[in-house]
């Protein structure tokens, strides 16, 4: 039995643990919304002569199957102590960051999309209303995500350094109940 890890002896426990488990699925959940917008707005760049005509379900239906599931797996990982939520932590930080690297490529190319589309003469067989649109639509949502992406990144990252100075006991032992407090609030943001 690893030290950290307790057994339950009483029925008692039971509502403290499910609290446990749901407040860290939600977490994991949380920390998956932005790469699941990144791949639908790559899949949208992808699809885009007729992204809005075609009705495409399964994109949507398959991330949700895929984020419940593995949020799923990973909190009951993490109420058996089999993992710790310094690697939750440190794996929602690589996701994001690979997000974010992904929603750079997908802007460089909706705007290399955008200059060639309007380049393109009106009667051009290439170009399409619907096929701009889509692309400027892709440019909108983007730009939103810039920001968004930038502030998750940086308390992403905070919060990664708080746990690991926490980890490598660098913080210190007398910390009092604001100090708790900020760190939590930190961990929700």
């Amino acid at each position: 039995m690893k030290p950290n890890q307790f057994q339950i002896s009483s029925p008692q426990y039971f509502p403290l643990i499910l609290g446990g488990f749901l407040r860290t699925r939600f977490i994991v959940l949380i920390s998956l919304i932005l790469p699941y917008l990144v791949v639908e707005r790559s899949l949208a760049t992808k699809f885009v002569k007729d992204y809005e005509n075609q009705p495409r379900k399964f994109i949507s239906i398959l991330a949700l199957v895929f984020g419940q599931i593995f949020a799923t797996i990973v909190s009951a990982s993490a109420i058996l102590t089999i993992i710790g939520i310094l690697e939750i932590v440190a794996f929602a930080f690589v996701v994001n960051a690979a997000a974010s690297m992904m929603f750079a490529v997908l802007n460089h190319r909706n705007q290399q999309l955008i200059l060639k589309i309007n380049s393109f003469r009106v009667n051009d067989g290439r170009y399409t209303l619907a096929k701009k649109f889509q692309i400027e639509e892709n440019l909108r949502v983007l730009i939103a995500f810039k920001y968004v992406l930038i502030i998750v990144g940086l308390v992403g990252a905070l919060i990664l350094i708080t746990f690991v100075l926490g980890y490598v006991n660098f913080l210190p032992s007398g910390m009092n109940i604001v100090d708790h407090l900020l760190i939590e609030l930190l961990v929700y943001m």
